[in-house]
């Protein structure tokens, strides 16, 4: 079972210096919540403990993050109080940063990276076996475990494990990989003999260590008392040469070039029925194999991708791909990292088209058929180095850094080659791409480029206090306009930019001095949004007008929020709002009053135009005090609508215990039960003229109208 474990001072060492990397824009939060969770998990796991899914997850990490990170900026965090680690840990960074590093430094020493066992079998190789082995051996169980990293069947590394079992299911899973062994035939059998020496090396390694041995390790081993010999020697028989003695490989090649352009499937014995028959025509005689040692002839000539194998020159020309491979080499001697498959395939998609390699899953079988060890293959990419840790962020941070000025996204992908679109696209426009600044639709650049002086980031930051002191935010707009008006030289000095690039710029360089939502920016951590203004704007005022709720929307550049301001307000007629706590219906009294008017189901509001029997409410009764009334505090009647509207109120007023709660079913009704023709145009003429939409539209209407016809048919009219 697991156990509860309480932070230690290394946990908040380590979680101290993520949060650190996040506010110097370093390390993305999303990145650092997944690394801190990651790194505390191992390091619990090589303690000894039993942890569940819950233990330090990116969930709590996430929270513990928030807590730190207020701790390090002085400010709240709106979650509970910190502990007296985090305290402590953020007393002893900012008072004694040297004992702080060696707190750090002691963490990072924990045991949190994966153990190798690879220079200590080096260094037994060179006491245990002949001298003029070691080099090949070094080599052939490098190979092997870079295959085991990669093969979706293992993903572990051949020398970062210590279980008996994992060697062996490494060479299991090698002993059945046709094409592996087909593919390194010449050496396959220094191979086995390297993964042998490897295995008696981890042997002798931990038979001073019986706990490394689990209960099924210990039963095999009672079965393999041979060890080395019995687990490996014997060759697999897929590459025995007796299997291809006499065999004329080229009359298969001949039939698969000539019918099987686009490939042979393997153990299919259709297929296998039609290829003896295209043998015995061509070559006037019959094929004696059986179909399994078919089979194998033909694996042993070809590519496969599924169950399909190919010629590799039907794939792809010699000439195709001597300039693929040139291109790859050109790339990584340029120092690109990685080569994405998606990118090599579209660069490469007419000569492709030509051949049999018809997706990118395609061209990364052809890759690691024709690979000669100069290149590594990955899930999605190839790499020129087996060590080289992937950054597609910092690749297109670098190139953008270098333009110095905004870039089409398409002129970002064509310049990239080597990276998918898919990627480039989701770094400069996804979930944490913050840095890479919109200029305008389909135009970016990356914040680095722009450059404030102390002094124009002061009176920027200076603006915005202000203007968060004396109204609780400032809008972007608003911070844009003030820009343009009193440091005209930022514009000069950078003239592709727009109010959009600047705004977004100024949010990233300040994320973590203010929050920045939208449009508005308001105090670190309060994260206002447009909705938030509009109703704080209802609430602190007992009378407005909708001239100033204009004004507000303008100085926004965005619309009303009305839901917000009817929240938050007392709409009395067209122009004025007045607070909520003016309001005195007599609720009952108006709810029976409704009724009057209500016969059905629902009533629209434009069909109530007499208000002389309506009890006194304070405010003088109309079509929009109306509507507020019925929306929020009617007892009886709810409002179903579009929305409010600056200058028409528009619904309709609907009986609760009625089982109409859309729109759409108060409009099939209303379409239904009249008697115009069921039409796009005449229906949105009608909905507008009875007072249930504000404008002649509707999304929805071809559905509606489809639904009215058949109320109408059902109800025999």
């Amino acid at each position: 079972m697991a156990i509860r474990i309480p932070w230690d001072k290394h946990e908040a060492a380590i979680l101290l210096d993520a949060c650190l990397a996040v506010i110097d824009n370093r390390l993305s939060r999303v990145d650092a919540i997944s690394k801190v969770s990651r790194t505390l998990r191992e390091k619990a796991i090589r303690k000894g403990y039993v942890i569940d899914p819950v233990y330090r997850n990116e969930n709590g990490i996430s929270m513990q993050l928030n807590i730190m990170m207020a701790l390090i900026l002085e400010i709240p965090s709106g979650l509970h109080g910190a502990s007296k680690l985090f305290i402590d840990i953020v007393h002893l960074y900012k008072t004694n940063p040297e004992q702080f590093q060696k707190v750090l430094e002691n963490a990072k020493k924990g045991g949190i990276v994966m153990p190798s066992n690879k220079e200590d079998f080096y260094r037994w190789l060179d006491s245990s076996v002949h001298p003029s082995d070691v080099l090949y051996i070094k080599k052939d169980c490098d190979l092997v475990d870079t295959y085991s990293k990669n093969n979706i069947k293992l993903k572990y590394s051949l020398f970062e494990t210590n279980q008996l079992a994992d060697i062996q299911k490494v060479i299991n899973v090698i002993k059945k990989d046709v094409f592996f062994r087909a593919k390194n035939e010449r050496q396959i059998q220094k191979i086995e003999k390297a993964l042998n020496e490897y295995f008696r090396f981890m042997k002798e390694f931990l038979s001073h260590n019986k706990s490394a041995f689990t209960p099924e390790e210990k039963r095999e081993s009672k079965t393999n008392r041979c060890g080395d010999e019995a687990i490996i020697s014997e060759r697999n028989i897929n590459t025995n040469e007796k299997d291809f003695l006499d065999v004329d490989f080229e009359q298969y090649k001949k039939i698969l070039s000539k019918d099987y352009k686009k490939g042979f499937r393997l153990n299919d014995k259709l297929s296998l029925k039609r290829f003896r028959m295209q043998w015995q025509c061509t070559f006037k005689n019959e094929l004696q194999y059986t179909d399994e040692a078919i089979c194998k002839h033909i694996a042993h000539i070809t590519i496969h991708h599924g169950d399909m194998a190919y010629l590799p020159e039907d794939m792809l020309n010699e000439n195709t791909k001597c300039r693929l491979l040139t291109y790859i080499t050109t790339l990584f001697s340029e120092g690109k990292s990685a080569i994405y498959y998606e990118a090599l395939y579209h660069k490469f998609a007419d000569d492709f088209a030509i051949g049999r390699i018809n997706n990118p899953e395609m061209l990364k079988t052809y890759l690691s058929y024709v690979n000669e060890g100069n290149m590594y293959l990955h899930k999605s990419y190839i790499t020129s180095d087996s060590n080289v840790e992937i950054d597609n962020t910092d690749e297109v941070r670098s190139f953008l850094i270098a333009q110095e000025k905004p870039m089409r996204t398409e002129n970002i992908i064509f310049s990239m080659p080597h990276i998918s679109k898919d990627k480039i696209r989701e770094v400069i426009a996804g979930a944490n791409s913050s840095e890479f600044v919109r200029n305008k639709k389909g135009e970016y650049f990356h914040a680095d480029i722009i450059k404030f002086t102390q002094q124009e980031i002061g009176l920027i930051t200076e603006w915005i206090s202000n203007s968060i002191a004396d109204k609780k935010y400032m809008g972007g707009k608003e911070l844009i306009d003030t820009i343009q008006t009193k440091l005209p030289s930022i514009m000069e000095r950078y003239s592709f930019l727009t109010w959009l690039g600047l705004r977004d710029v100024l949010a990233y360089k300040l994320k973590n001095v203010f929050s920045f939502k939208g449009q508005i920016i308001s105090a670190y951590g309060e994260d206002l949004s447009m909705s938030d203004i509009f109703a704080n704007f209802a609430k602190t005022h007992e009378h407005f007008t909708l001239t100033q709720l204009d004004m507000l929307k303008s100085d926004l550049d965005t619309s009303i929020y009305f839901d917000s301001v009817y929240a938050n307000s007392l709409r009395i007629n067209k122009n004025d709002f007045v607070s909520v706590d003016q309001a005195r219906f007599d609720i009952d009294a108006t709810d029976i009053v409704i009724g009057q008017f209500c016969c059905d189901d629902f009533i629209s509001i434009k069909e109530i135009s007499l208000f002389g029997g309506f009890p006194n409410a304070y405010f003088p009764w109309n079509q929009f005090l109306l509507q507020h009334y019925v929306a929020n505090y009617s007892k009886k009647y709810k409002l179903i609508h579009t929305g409010f509207t600056a200058t028409k109120p528009v619904g309709a007023i609907v009986k609760r215990d009625s089982q109409i709660n859309r729109f759409d079913d108060v409009i099939i009704r209303v379409l239904a039960e009249s008697k115009i023709p069921l039409n796009v145009n005449d229906a949105l003429q009608y909905l507008y003229d009875t007072g249930y939409i504000s404008r002649r539209s509707y999304n929805s209407l071809d559905t509606v109208l489809v639904k009215a016809n058949q109320y109408r048919k059902n109800k025999g009219e």
